[in-house]
């Protein structure tokens, strides 16, 4: 009997030990979790404010890392990036945007559109396109309208994500430009899931037909 106790007596020591270790092992990663959560909040307050760098290059560096990352928090810096005096600081802000995708950067965007450089207003509406908020349309068809080509393609291409049938009229008026008609023709394909290719006609009878 008593051989009896003491194996139980181990035995209970044992599994109590063994609890022990088990808690102390679920803490130590709790603790890690929220260490490496105030390294990662630590790291996006270090990049934002690298966005004030005197140094142009740290800028535009700055912004694309802060899209790699993709964390919310990266928004507003992002944003105010949109009126720094470098171009490729406003560039590569508009893309991160587009990589973050929140709804609070869509009118900064839009308002951004009337950037004067034709690589920056690029990198503008390819982020509206990612981000598919159906508040660019508008603006991405009077681009779509417009005389830049490089523009007016990303244009084509960004009203194909958003996918609203208001753009249908402006892009297969887009058809009838060399330079854009294919990705018209594939953003008409995406937003309608009909198929006449690059075919003016085609698209422009079924249109009415269905008006």
């Amino acid at each position: 009997m008593k051989k009896k106790n003491i194996i139980s007596t181990l035995i209970i020591m044992v599994m109590l030990a063994t609890a022990s270790l088990s808690y102390a092992a679920l803490q130590n990663r709790a603790f890690n979790a929220a260490s490496m959560a105030a390294i990662e909040l630590s790291e996006i307050d270090v990049m934002t404010s690298m966005l004030k760098s005197n140094d142009p290059f740290v800028r535009a560096n700055t912004a694309q890392d802060l899209g790699e990352l993709g964390d919310p928090e990266g928004t507003i810096p992002l944003i105010k990036a949109l009126k720094d005096d470098n171009i490729y600081v406003r560039a590569y802000a508009a893309e991160a945007l587009g990589k973050i995708k929140q709804s609070a950067a869509v009118e900064p965007l839009i308002a951004a559109l009337n950037d004067e450089d034709e690589f920056v207003q690029s990198h503008i509406v390819q982020a509206l396109g990612e981000i598919r908020d159906a508040k660019a349309v508008n603006p991405l068809v009077d681009l779509l309208n417009g005389k830049k080509q490089v523009v007016k393609t990303h244009a084509a291409w960004a009203l194909g994500e958003i996918r609203d049938p208001k753009a249908v009229g402006a892009l297969i008026t887009a058809l009838n430009d060399d330079e854009c008609c294919d990705h018209a023709a594939e953003a008409l394909k995406k937003i309608t899931e009909q198929d006449f290719g690059t075919d003016h006609e085609q698209w422009n009878n079924w249109w009415l037909s269905t008006n």
